[in-house]
């Protein structure tokens, strides 16, 4: 979770107007106590055990995951999420590689 949040600091924040701050500001201090219950919903996922995404234990295959929505975006286009207040954001193939660096650079120094 760290590590998305990394992104998210590094990545969106900057390019937001002052309002789409707050907003997504607020959102993720709101959700930041349910960031547990999030993770264990995702882990605990059969479909995503069955396809070896996430292990028994729950941990998340980062790499695999990252790979296929690489190539998904790759192949489908990117991604675009509408907010109120923060506009229209676009993802694509660089930025899961992105996020992927931001979860795999926080996990090398002791953070999920």
């Amino acid at each position: 979770m760290n590590g998305i949040l990394s992104y998210i600091d590094a990545e969106i924040m900057p390019s937001l107007p002052t309002a789409g701050k707050w907003e997504l500001g607020t959102l993720i201090l709101l959700g930041s106590t349910k960031y547990n219950e999030i993770f264990k919903q995702v882990a605990s996922n059969s479909l995503l055990q069955s396809l070896e995404v996430v292990s028994p234990d729950g941990k998340i295959d980062v790499e695999t995951l990252a790979y296929a929505l690489k190539k998904s975006a790759e192949k489908y286009g990117g991604l675009e999420v509408s907010m109120p207040f923060v506009g229209v954001m676009k993802f694509s193939a660089d930025d899961v590689e992105k996020v992927k660096r931001h979860i795999l650079g926080g996990a090398k120094n002791g953070n999920n």
